[in-house]
């Protein structure tokens, strides 16, 4: 599963007496990711969200499907790994059709 932190992430961590960089330290993660993943910048990884899910459910003492549920939203069941985006010549992704880098 690839999961989207709901918008109100940040405020359910605090909530719960958690920042940021404990949460990432305790997920084992890099803070820099985290915070863009709070931001909504990021999608996150099924394996990741249950390191977060569950550092929540001990804090809030709620089980870890609903602290997921909470925190969480479902993006896809499976990461795309269809059709590869296309490269320019010095390997940067191309935009659109005009091919542009």
């Amino acid at each position: 599963m690839i999961y989207r932190a709901r918008p109100e992430f940040p405020q359910l961590l605090e909530t719960a007496g958690l920042t940021q960089s404990e949460v990432a330290r305790r997920a084992d993660m890099s803070r820099h990711y985290l915070s863009h993943v709070a931001a909504g910048r990021r999608n996150i990884s099924g394996a990741f969200a249950a390191r977060i899910a569950a550092i929540y459910s001990e804090e809030k003492g709620i089980s870890q499907e609903e602290a997921t549920e909470r925190l969480f939203e479902v993006v896809a069941e499976k990461k795309n790994i269809g059709t590869p985006r296309q490269r320019g010549e010095h390997g940067r992704f191309v935009k659109g059709e005009s091919g542009e880098e």
